[in-house]
C-alpha cells in the first residue's frame, strides 16, 4: 500500500481532530489528553536511543545518541545522569550481595524495547478500562434500576496473515485467528444443528472438519508454545535448536506441521485453516523472552509523567524483590489473555462481521476479485460456506420448490400448508426416479433430498439435475411455442399472399380486357383501311381494263 497522509479523503490532521473529539465525548480533560500524548511520545523516544560498545570491554556499552537522550530527559523530567545507569547496567541480586553489571549494546537495546512494549501494552489496557468504565451501565446509571445489565462487546482483530516473510508476530496473529475460527466453526455448527433439528432433519449425515489439529499443535503438550518457552528459559537457547526440536518432537505426518526440502534450517510450515504458511523462526527466542529488568521498572516508576508512573506501581517492585527481571514469556501471556477472551466470547451471543477491502490502492468503485477472494478465504468465509452446506449444500422453501419444479409433473397452483410437504416429497420422488439421475450421483444409496417442516434440503448434484430438467422442459415448450408462432405467422403470410394474388388476377383481367378492346378497335381500323385500299385497287383495275377495251375497239 503506498504511503499517504490522506486516508478516506481526510488528512492526518483531520483524523487527529476526530480522535480528540472522541476523547472529549468520553470526558477526557485537556490535561489528561496531554499526559497521554506525552506518554506515547516517551515510548517512541525510547526507540530512538542507540548503544555502542566502543571504548568499553566486550560486555559494556554506552549511548551514542546524546541528543536523543537529552530529549528523553526533558520528556521524563529526569536528569540525564539519573537515566544513564538504568539504560547501560543491570542490577544482580544474590543472597550475599547486590551489584551492577554492564550490558552489551544488543542486550541494552532489547531491554529498552521490552520496556517500550510493556509500557504501551499497559497504557492501552488503561485506556480501554477508562472507556469501559465510562460506558458501563452499572457505573453510570443513576436511577433506581438495579439491573440486570447487559454488555455489548466489540472485538476488532487483524485477519489471517501470510506475508513474503512470516515471523513471530504473524504466528501470534494466526494463532488468534485459529482460536476464533474454532469458535466460529462451533457457532456455525450449532446454528446448522438448531436449524436441522427445527426442520426435523437427521444430523447423522453431517460431518464437520474443524481446526483442532492446528490448535493442538500450537497449544498442546510439547507443542509450539511449550517448546519455545523451554528454549527461551534455557541458557544458550536459540532459534535453530527450537526448529530442530519442533520438527523432531512434533513433526509427524499426522500433524499440520511441515517442512519443504528447499526450506532453510530456521523455517517450518503450518497447515492453517486458511492455507499453508511458512514461518522464519529467526528472532523467535528473543521476541518471546520479553524480559523486563527491574532496573527499567524502577526507571519507569520514577518518570515525571504521571500516567507512566502510575502504570508501574510499587507492587511491581515488591512482587519481584530478588529477581532480575519482571514478566513471563510473550507467547504464554498471549495465550492466557487469548483464553480469557475466548471464555468471555463463549459466554456471550456472538455475531460475526467480515470486512473485505476491495482493492489495495484504496480506490472507490474498484474491486480486485483475486484480492477479495483471498480475504474471504483468510477470513474463514469459505470454510463457513463448506460447513453450512455440509451434507445438503442447497436448500429452499417448500413453497418455492413446488412453484419451481411442479411444472415437471404438470402440477401448479397453491396448496394448503398441510399438503405441501407431502406433495413436494411425492413430486421430487417421481422426478428423481430416472436412471440418468442415479448414475450422476456419487453415492446412489444416499437419499438425494430431505423435506423438513418448512424447507427442502438437496444433496450435492440434486438441485442441479432438477434445474437442468426444468430448463430442458422450458426449452421444449419454447420450441413448441416458436413452432406454433412461426406456423401461424406463415399461415397469415400465405393468406395475405393469396389475397394479393386474387387482386392481381382481377386487376390483370380488367387490364387485359381493356387492352383487347383497344387491340380490336385498332385492328378493325387497320382492317377497314385495308378494305378500302383493296376496293380502290379493284376500281383502278376495272377502269384500266375499260380503257384498254376502248382502245382496242377504236383500233379495229
Amino acid at each position: 500500500v503506498p504511503c499517504t497522509n490522506v486516508l478516506e479523503w481526510r488528512s492526518d490532521a483531520e483524523h487527529w481532530e476526530e480522535i480528540l473529539g472522541v476523547l472529549d465525548i468520553f470526558n477526557f480533560q485537556a490535561e489528561h489528553v496531554q499526559e497521554l500524548v506525552d506518554a506515547l511520545t516517551i515510548i517512541l523516544q525510547w526507540g530512538n536511543l542507540e548503544w555502542d560498545g566502543k571504548g568499553h570491554d566486550e560486555d559494556g556499552s554506552t549511548i551514542v545518541t546524546p541528543a536523543e537522550l537529552t530529549v528523553l530527559s526533558e520528556l521524563m523530567r529526569l536528569p540525564e545522569q539519573d537515566i544513564m545507569p538504568f539504560l547501560t547496567h543491570k542490577t544482580m541480586v544474590t543472597p550475599e550481595e547486590t551489584y551492577r553489571v554492564p550490558l552489551p549494546p544488543g542486550v541494552a537495546k532489547d531491554n529498552m524495547n521490552a520496556l517500550a512494549k510493556e509500557t504501551y501494552a499497559r497504557l492501552f489496557r488503561h485506556l480501554v478500562k477508562i472507556i469501559n468504565d465510562r460506558t458501563s451501565a452499572e457505573k453510570n446509571y443513576h436511577n433506581d434500576y438495579k439491573g440486570p445489565f447487559h454488555t455489548v462487546g466489540l472485538l476488532d482483530i487483524t485477519g489471517f496473515e501470510t506475508c513474503e516473510e512470516n515471523n513471530f508476530e504473524q504466528l501470534c496473529i494466526n494463532h488468534t485467528n485459529e482460536k476464533l475460527q474454532y469458535k466460529f466453526t462451533l457457532d456455525l455448527f450449532h446454528l446448522v444443528k438448531r436449524e436441522y433439528a427445527a426442520e426435523g432433519v437427521d444430523l447423522a449425515t453431517i460431518t464437520i472438519t474443524d481446526n483442532t489439529a492446528v490448535l493442538s499443535l500450537i497449544e498442546g503438550k510439547a507443542g509450539l508454545i511449550d517448546l519455545l518457552n523451554e528454549e527461551t528459559v534455557r541458557p544458550g537457547g536459540n532459534d535453530k535448536a527450537y526448529v530442530y526440536k519442533l520438527l523432531n518432537h512434533v513433526g509427524t505426518d499426522a500433524t499440520p506441521l511441515f517442512k519443504r526440502r528447499n526450506d532453510a534450517e530456521y523455517q517450518f510450515g503450518i497447515r492453517h485453516y486458511a492455507g499453508n504458511v511458512t514461518y522464519d523462526a529467526r528472532g523467535f527466542v528473543v521476541r518471546n523472552r520479553d524480559t523486563l529488568p527491574v532496573d527499567l521498572v524502577q526507571l519507569a516508576s520514577r518518570c515525571g509523567n504521571g500516567l507512566i508512573k502510575s502504570l508501574f506501581s510499587e507492587n511491581d517492585l515488591k512482587q519481584n524483590v530478588g529477581r532480575t527481571w519482571v514478566g513471563v514469556t510473550v507467547w504464554s501471556k498471549f495465550r492466557d489473555r487469548l483464553s480469557e477472551l475466548m471464555t468471555s466470547i463463549s459466554a456471550a451471543d456472538a455475531r460475526y462481521v467480515r470486512c473485505i477491502v476491495p482493492n489495495r490502492q484504496m480506490i472507490p468503485g474498484v474491486t480486485d476479485l483475486k484480492y477479495a477472494l483471498t480475504q474471504l478465504r483468510y477470513a474463514g468465509v469459505m470454510s463457513a460456506i463448506t460447513i453450512a452446506r455440509a451434507s445438503f449444500p442447497n436448500r429452499m422453501t417448500l413453497e418455492l420448490a413446488w412453484e419451481r419444479f411442479g411444472i415437471l409433473e404438470g402440477k401448479r397452483g397453491l396448496l394448503q400448508p398441510k399438503e405441501i410437504k407431502t406433495n413436494v416429497h411425492n413430486l421430487l420422488t417421481n422426478v428423481l426416479k430416472s436412471d440418468q439421475f442415479s448414475d450422476s450421483l456419487d453415492d446412489s444409496t444416499k437419499q438425494p433430498f430431505v423435506c423438513g417442516s418448512t424447507r427442502v434440503y438437496f444433496r450435492s448434484g440434486t438441485l442441479e439435475y432438477l434445474e437442468e430438467c426444468r430448463l430442458r422442459l422450458y426449452e421444449n415448450k419454447a420450441t413448441m411455442i416458436q413452432r406454433l408462432f412461426r406456423q401461424n405467422e406463415a399461415k397469415a403470410k400465405l393468406s395475405i399472399l393469396q389475397k394479393e394474388a386474387k387482386l392481381m388476377q382481377q386487376n390483370g383481367k380488367k387490364k387485359s380486357m381493356k387492352k383487347y378492346k383497344s387491340f380490336r378497335k385498332t385492328l378493325s381500323l387497320i382492317m377497314g383501311i385495308n378494305h378500302k385500299r383493296r376496293q380502290n385497287s379493284k376500281l383502278v383495275k376495272e377502269r384500266s381494263k375499260k380503257k384498254q377495251g376502248r382502245r382496242r375497239s377504236d383500233s379495229i
